[in-house]
């Protein structure tokens, strides 16, 4: 549906994406991850055709979309300060567009009730949106953002400025109402855990390049260098020569190269008790700290030979200071470059 080749662009002497390569699938979730400042929004804004001075090719159902004008390139577009009429109530700020394109009254009037029903807000049309709460806004930006039916929606920071719980619970039900709509979007956030629940697929960036694109799944258990591991925030990664023990481990599992930098032991390798299918070396241990998150405990080992592990079990194996018995599983010992 949507591609994206060598696109670059710069502010001044200032370099903010680096030839950007990617596509989009009708009806996919592509969700942008990354730190601020690495080129995410940018992006976007260029996909959206807020900003136009960029090299390289973007290409909508093949055709170049650089000389079609923002109004006329039919997506959407969702912010994180919500961007409601404050004068116009819930139902007006959502029937906005479809009167703009010069739809019938009788039509919007329909398709306004079955958004309100859709985002969980029936019986509230025609409340002030002043009067609305953060989590109501966004579920009526949502509404606006899909009211025109968009080719493609694109979403910078929507749930930015939500508490915790309330992101969670609203990534969940954002990811519904879009594959409910078949509608294919762009997600921009810099918070994991919301990438994960609404993505099909994550393309990582730093320092305005494409690190790895994949689904969260791979994304999370084959982080293709360093730099994705570290902001995926994945425990246990060692240069090459800080730690001896973890050299070691990487020759048994056969990960090592001549091009290897960094010695990734994925937490979800680590465990208690011996994997049922996967090879593993068992060593003897020391708890040296342990925090409890609810369902789970995150826990620290001394290793004999002084390597330490973090990773999550849950039962507390002993106390701090007592000995343990950890099992590290092969397949999870990955040789990494940065």
């Amino acid at each position: 549906m949507l591609r994206l080749a060598a696109v670059t662009h710069a502010y001044g002497d200032v370099v903010s994406l680096r030839g950007v390569t990617l596509d989009l699938q009708a009806g996919e979730i592509l969700c942008l991850l990354g730190p601020s400042g690495c080129g995410k929004t940018t992006l976007l804004r260029i996909i959206a055709g807020l900003e136009g001075n960029y090299s390289g090719e973007i290409r909508l159902d093949g055709a170049d979309i650089r000389p079609v004008p923002v109004h006329e390139r039919g997506f959407g577009l969702m912010f994180q300060d919500y961007a409601l009429f404050p004068h116009m109530s819930v139902r007006q700020n959502i029937a906005y567009g479809l009167k703009r394109r010069g739809d019938k009254r009788r039509d919007i009037q329909r398709q306004v009730d079955g958004l309100l029903e859709r985002v969980g807000l029936a019986g509230l049309g025609a409340r002030d949106v002043a009067a609305l709460s953060g989590g109501q806004k966004q579920r009526v930006a949502l509404a606006r953002s899909l009211a025109p039916n968009p080719r493609l929606l694109m979403l910078d920071e929507p749930l930015g400025s939500l508490d915790a719980q309330l992101r969670d619970q609203l990534a969940l039900e954002l990811r519904g109402l879009l594959k409910e709509a078949g509608i294919g979007a762009i997600y921009v956030t810099h918070d994991r855990r919301e990438a994960f629940a609404i993505a099909d697929r994550i393309a990582v960036m730093h320092a305005g390049c494409i690190q790895q694109c994949d689904s969260p799944r791979q994304l999370y258990h084959k982080p293709a260098n360093a730099q994705v591991a570290r902001f995926l925030g994945l425990r246990n990664l060692f240069a090459r020569a800080e730690n001896a023990q973890a050299l070691q481990l990487a020759k048994q599992a056969r990960a090592l190269d001549s091009q290897t930098q960094h010695l990734l032991i994925h937490p979800r390798g680590i465990s208690l008790e011996r994997p049922v299918s996967a090879p593993a070396v068992d060593f003897s241990a020391t708890l040296l700290a342990a925090v409890f998150r609810g369902e789970d405990w995150d826990i620290r080992l001394r290793l004999d030979g002084d390597l330490q592990l973090s990773f999550s079990t849950r039962e507390l194996p002993a106390q701090i200071g007592e000995p343990v018995r950890v099992f590290v599983a092969l397949e999870a010992v990955l040789a990494l470059n940065d």
